[in-house]
This record gives C-alpha cells, structure tokens and sequence, in this order.
C-alpha cells in the first residue's frame, strides 16, 4: 500500500475568542450559565468551562468549603489559552467567602489572570450607576444578610 501526501494551501483565522477569552468556573449541577451567558457574548468573545465539585445538600458550611476546590477547577482551565479573565459563577459561595477570597483563591491558579464573581460583578455596577442602596433577596437568608453588610461597608467607602 502505498500512501500519497500532498500538501494543501490553507489560510488561518484567529480562532475563538479573537477577541476575548474567558474562562467559567460552573457549579458541577449548574445547567444554564454557560447557555445564559453564550447569548451575550459579542462575536469574537468566546468562554471555556470547567466545573467545581458541590455539596449535595446547600448550606453556609458547603458554600464555603468550596473555597477550596476554586484553585483545582481553576487549575482546569489551561494557561495556554490565554484568559483574558475567569469568573466563579456561584453568588451564593461568593458572597459568603467575600469577593476577595474568591480572588485569592482564583489567583492561587491563574495569578496573572484578571478575575470576577457575581459580588465584583454587583459592586462595579453599582458603582457605575452611582447606586448608594440596594434590596437583595436571596434564598440563603444569611448569605443575603452578610452581603447587605459587605455591600454597605464598600457604599460608604
């Protein structure tokens, strides 16, 4: 048998995420932030997921133990594709732990590597349009109170 190579011109685009690359860290049963999100990324924006292993039952205690696991999942999201930035998409964890946590942990995997979470997210907005007050409902009533705190904290200063 005998086998021909030939060599075919062929052009290169800039492949996904031309012009940002984001990566996602989803909650292992999460089915729709990944769907959600996808329908707002402009054209050139593209996101990779890996997902966080969670509790099956959700209380305060399992929301934070997975302050540890953000840097294995982190760790998932290969360097090489050059993340503009990765977000943790779990509010309820992220406004126990504080956003600076999430952050440190974020950054014990990607420490050169912008990040966000839903708090950050909240907080810029809110800046942005000059908001001093805010009513925030949350099925984890105590998550919803530690971030009233924190939230108020950050408005005044």
């Amino acid at each position: 048998m005998t086998v021909e190579l030939k060599e075919l011109p062929f052009e290169t685009d800039a492949g996904f995420g031309s012009r940002a690359r984001i990566g996602l860290i989803v909650l292992e049963n999460d089915q729709t932030v990944e769907a959600e999100l996808a329908m707002l990324w402009p054209e050139g924006v593209a996101a990779f997921a890996t997902r966080i292993p969670m509790e099956d039952r959700v209380t305060a205690e399992s929301l934070l133990a997975m302050e540890t696991r953000i840097p294995e999942a982190a760790g998932l999201l290969p360097e090489i594709m050059g993340f503009d930035v990765i977000g943790y998409g779990c509010t309820s964890a992220a406004t126990l732990m504080g956003e600076e946590r999430v952050s440190a942990a974020l950054h014990r995997a990607h420490p050169k590597v912008a990040n966000t979470n839903p708090i950050s997210a909240v907080l810029a907005a809110m800046e942005a349009l000059g908001a001093r007050r805010i009513a925030v409902k949350n099925a984890l009533q105590r998550a919803g109170d530690n971030w009233d705190r924190e939230s108020a904290r950050r408005a005044r200063a």
